[in-house]
């Protein structure tokens, strides 16, 4: 089994990847969350992979609360691993993970940027040499998954990882703010496309239009998926390209 967290469709798209070449299935972990449930059949799978963002280099609280109370459900002689995206470097992610819960193995794959508030997105060309790349790193990963393989820790930390991961992480968590999100009525059409995407059900739609609640955890997907552009985040986002990966391949598909 294959659980997976994502607000943009990276982590989506890495998660069905894999569940392709390994011939696992895929659970999507935003649909336990807002349930407020938990995988009654996690025990019986001989094999659990974990898909997941990182945000500032460390995985969103409700994620970690999520693999808390799985990590005592899964069969002791499980293979656990534990695969994160990122738009470069994992800082010390794993390590910080690991004392929340248990894995054999982990690997970082990076994928195109999404945090459009500090970066600007990556050019479609970078974008998808990215994807291609992660694609082929993808091939190795599900090899020594099949295997089983313990003790691998793949990821890139970069310069000052502990400090990404512990502080900066905690300076980001704590700057989150609902009120930043600022929607243009103007070109809002009501498509509810944000209100779908969001993975922690933190927008209502009133008079067929978004207001956000206080579970944002950042990860701007309402923002990059909106197909007007509609949505800002700060003032930082109102003149940025967006990204969301299922609408960049659907564009590459289209030409």
């Amino acid at each position: 089994m294959i659980y997976y967290f994502s607000g943009n469709g990276n982590s989506k798209w890495v998660a069905e990847k894999l569940s392709f070449l390994i011939q696992e299935k895929v659970l999507n972990i935003s649909n336990f969350i807002l349930d407020c449930r938990m995988p009654r059949s996690a025990g019986k799978y001989s094999s659990v992979g974990i898909v997941l963002p990182l945000y500032a280099w460390y995985v969103p609280q409700p994620v970690i609360h999520f693999l808390e109370r799985l990590d005592g459900m899964i069969s002791p002689s499980a293979y656990r691993y534990v695969i994160c995206t990122c738009r470069n470097y994992a800082g010390t992610a794993m390590e910080r993970l690991r004392r929340h819960y248990y894995f054999d193995s982990a690997w970082s794959v990076i994928m195109p940027n999404t945090y459009i508030p500090k970066y600007k997105i990556d050019p479609e060309d970078v974008a998808m040499s990215k994807i291609d790349a992660a694609e082929k790193r993808l091939l190795d990963i599900s090899v020594n998954v099949l295997e089983c393989k313990k003790g691998i820790r793949d990821v890139r930390h970069g310069l000052l990882g502990l400090a990404r991961t512990y502080i900066i992480n905690q300076i980001f968590v704590n700057h989150i703010d609902c009120k930043l999100m600022t929607l243009d009525e103007e070109k809002c059409t009501g498509c509810y496309v944000c209100y779908k995407t969001c993975p922690m059900g933190n927008i209502d739609m009133v008079n067929h239009k978004p207001s956000w609640k206080d579970k944002c955890i950042a990860c701007m997907g309402c923002v990059n998926v909106c197909p007007e552009e509609a949505i800002y985040y700060g003032k930082e986002t109102a003149h940025r390209r967006r990204y969301h990966l299922d609408m960049l391949l659907s564009d590459r598909k289209r030409r």
